[in-house]
């Protein structure tokens, strides 16, 4: 079992929430892309009209012909206060746990999202939607950063600052990645809290045509799984799958050996990933 092209995001999507009605100049946001995005061209060939749309003839389809576009929409939230749908990742915010008072305070949003991507490489796709997500905070500052595909809410400053930095990775900015993980109490006939273990996945891998990674264990610093976790989801990003099938892995101390085996993930979304087998005496569920 692989990844399959099917499980790769139709559109990557990011949402800019604001407390107050945002403005954009398209023309403004024309000059910054074009610093950033040499090539970059807005969709119906005027750089003042009021639709939000680019595309770039450098990532055009080989098949189709036609061009990689993005789409950027202002709306106002339907229920401003309810953060309900957004508490899964709120939950999962670990860059920027002070989130939710701030996701509270906004009533209006705005959305980018790539349409006729999904064949471009995975970190070019990654690059570009990162680049407009910086220009339109530069001519309408956020106030908080919604990044659907990895479920986190990221620090618009923190985004910022990383993106103004040179040549920086892809990989490396906020929202890029996001290592989830949650505790789990109670399965099969086990009900009690000796039946406590983790589950820690990736998330922002596998809506680009990379392999997501999770761990189900028990008995291990959970903390130093995610960063163990983090730092192979990183790997894949600089390098391309080098973990396959049946691979034996060093695990978190000398002499620990982990397994590999391709699976479905445990916690939505759907997905088929790399599954870490930390050994009889950490592996977690059904499998121990």
């Amino acid at each position: 079992m692989s990844s399959t092209h099917e499980e790769v995001a139709t559109v990557y999507s990011v949402q800019l929430l604001y407390v107050q009605q945002p403005k954009i100049s398209k023309t403004g946001l024309m000059n910054c892309l074009e610093k950033s995005c040499p090539g970059i061209a807005p969709l119906d060939g005027l750089r003042d009209s009021g639709l939000l749309a680019f595309m770039h003839p450098d990532y055009a389809n080989p098949d189709t012909k036609l061009p990689a576009q993005w789409m950027i929409t202002p709306a106002a939230l339907d229920d401003p206060g309810n953060i309900s749908s957004f508490s899964a990742s709120l939950e999962q915010s670990w860059s920027w746990p002070e989130s939710e008072a701030t996701v509270k305070d906004c009533a209006h949003s705005v959305s980018i999202g790539d349409i006729l991507a999904t064949w471009m490489p995975a970190l070019d796709r990654l690059s570009m939607i990162q680049k407009i997500v910086a220009a339109i905070n530069e001519v309408a500052p956020c106030d908080a950063i919604h990044w659907h595909p990895t479920e986190q809410f990221i620090d618009p400053e923190s985004f910022s600052d990383v993106m103004e930095s040179p040549d920086i990775d892809p990989w490396l900015v906020p929202g890029a990645v996001n290592i989830r993980h949650y505790s789990v109490a109670g399965y099969g006939n086990e009900l009690d809290e000796s039946s406590v273990d983790m589950i820690a996945d990736s998330l922002g891998l596998g809506v680009l045509g990379l392999p997501d990674l999770q761990c189900h264990f028990k008995s291990l610093d959970y903390d130093s799984v995610v960063q163990w976790l983090y730092n192979h989801a990183i790997s894949t990003f600089e390098k391309g799958v080098t973990l396959s099938e049946g691979q034996s892995i060093a695990g978190l101390k000398p002499g620990q050996v982990w397994k590999c085996r391709y699976e479905e993930s445990m916690v939505a979304p759907k997905r088929t990933l790399i599954d870490i087998n930390p050994g009889k005496k950490h592996a977690a569920g059904i499998r121990s």
